[in-house]
């Protein structure tokens, strides 16, 4: 009677103990992808069916060595299955009849599974597992021309699974992967700068003499699971540094040489091994005293007025670079004269100033400014504010000189502007293109204007010699005056009329 109670609570308690299936190797082991393995699983019951759920792991062979023990209805088996290469929850499903003869299911959930097809997340708060890979240089420093050796470490980054919250980051990436620049090397292991090194989490990079200029290093985890596995890891990139030198030409005061004679320019900057070579553009305006291949070289100046560019091409191993300043050989003419009318001249009172200007002339240290023939004052700048010569305006021709350490310069051709800023005399001209005769004609005026006589004076002024080659009386009373012009020479002349209070300006053509 003892022997039987205790064979009952013998069975009742192995019945409790398997009533939930089991399996191994477990659900919490760690699993590489693309691998068969072996399961072995005990249930209480019989006629077993394993099938892929979640995420459709691979059965690669039904339950075989069933074996079922007669008294307890314990049944253990093994069956063949396989995980896909994505790390994200994977599940076997299993289908039996219980002892009660009941059609039942239990699901293998199994989350560890060795797959980089999904990024690993960063961590979601200070408690997570979660890692990212964290070099201790942020940048890779190797100055051109120099093989440079640096030990490059990171803590090792766990395994993760894809789509778990919060998220689920477990055991430990042991393997990770370097793409460096061709003729880089790994741990003495040679880069093609294609192909991918394998190694571990502390490495010792070396670069070449010029390669990964604007390049990149690329770290990210291995799976050491096999060859052709995904991965989906987003590599960490640590910059390159490989800058040019500074390099720069420098004069002892400025870029200017007076005729005959010679100044020493040098360039700085200059890496350890590099050399240098100098050039000029026209060695008929400027030519090189000496040996052109030091850091340092002297140029003399030949034409007076020439603008040449002075160039030095620097050579370190694999780098070339050119660098080139323009010289000026004696007192170069101010180019592109320009004017603008404007009136925000302190105390100009009504518009018709007028801004003159030129692009600055190396070396000047003063301009001295002429407008319609006449010297108007001089600045160290290569502007200046000129109030109008005529009460509403009118035509401003002008010109500059520079005077630098080589003398004054030579005047360029004067340039014109015409500015006009009220109604002014409303005077009109007819006959433009002229011969002979100009057709001056003067607006309306009413009875009472008429009375009001003004003599006014009219002058032709050649644009060629600045001078005036006529000059006429006329009357504010009549409407319309011609202007005999026989005898002058064709050209391009100016026509001013002025009263003493007004002027006006008319661009006339002689044929």
């Amino acid at each position: 009677m003892k022997k039987t109670i205790l064979t009952i609570v013998l069975s009742i308690i192995h019945l409790l103990l398997f009533s939930q299936p089991s399996i191994s190797p477990a659900v919490t082991d760690e699993f590489c992808p693309n691998t068969d393995i072996i399961f072995n699983v005990t249930i209480s019951g019989t006629a077993p069916n394993v099938s892929p759920s979640t995420n459709s792991p691979v059965v690669v062979q039904q339950p075989y060595d069933v074996q079922t023990d007669e008294n307890t209805k314990i049944t253990t088996f093994k069956f063949k299955g396989r995980f896909r290469d994505v790390n994200i929850t994977q599940t076997f499903r299993l289908d039996y009849d219980n002892i009660s003869g009941t059609r039942v299911s239990h699901d293998f959930v199994f989350k560890s599974i060795k797959s980089l097809f999904y990024q690993n997340p960063p961590p979601s708060s200070q408690s997570s597992a979660c890692k990212v890979i964290a070099p201790n240089i942020p940048t890779f420093d190797a100055p051109r021309c120099e093989i440079v050796s640096r030990t490059l470490s990171f803590e090792k980054v766990k395994w993760s699974t894809y789509g778990e919250s919060p998220d689920f980051c477990w055991g430990t990436i042991d393997n990770y992967e370097y793409l460096i620049p061709s003729g880089w090397q790994v741990d003495g292991k040679l880069s093609n700068g294609n192909d991918w090194i394998v190694d571990d989490n502390n490495v010792t990079i070396s670069s070449n003499l010029a390669g990964g200029v604007g390049g990149f290093i690329l770290i990210r985890p291995a799976n050491s699971c096999g060859a052709g596995l995904a991965n989906g890891q987003t590599p960490k990139q640590i910059p390159i540094s490989r800058p040019e030198p500074t390099l720069k030409i420098n004069s002892p005061d400025n870029f200017v040489i007076c005729i005959g004679s010679s100044k020493t320019f040098s360039i700085s900057g200059l890496p350890n091994g590099a050399t240098v070579s100098w050039s000029v553009t026209n060695d008929n305006w400027a030519t090189i005293v000496g040996s052109n291949t030091n850091p340092t070289v002297t140029v003399q100046g030949v034409t007076n007025n020439s603008v040449l560019s002075l160039k030095a091409t620097v050579t370190h191993c694999d780098f070339s670079y050119e660098r080139s300043e323009t010289i000026f050989v004696g007192t170069p003419s101010p180019q592109n004269l320009n004017a603008s009318g404007y009136c925000s001249e302190p105390g100009c009172g009504r518009a018709g100033w007028v801004v003159i200007g030129c692009d600055a002339v190396p070396g000047a240290t003063l301009y001295k400014w002429y407008v319609n023939d006449v010297y108007i004052g001089s600045s160290t700048v290569n502007y200046k504010s000129v109030p109008p010569p005529y009460e509403c305006g009118g035509y401003y021709e002008y010109y500059v000189e520079a005077e630098g350490p080589c003398g004054l310069s030579l005047s360029p051709q004067p340039n014109g502007f015409t500015y006009t800023v009220c109604s002014g005399l409303r005077t009109t001209i007819k006959g433009n293109p002229a011969k002979n005769i100009i057709v001056l004609s003067m607006p309306k005026r009413d009875k009472i204007e008429r009375m009001n006589t003004e003599i006014m004076s009219c002058s032709l002024i050649s644009t060629a010699t600045g001078l005036v080659v006529k000059r006429w009386k006329i009357s504010s009373s009549l409407e319309k005056y011609y202007l005999s012009i026989q005898g002058i020479k064709p050209g391009l002349y100016i026509l001013k009329i002025g009263n003493g209070k007004l002027s006006e300006n008319h661009k006339v053509v002689i044929e």
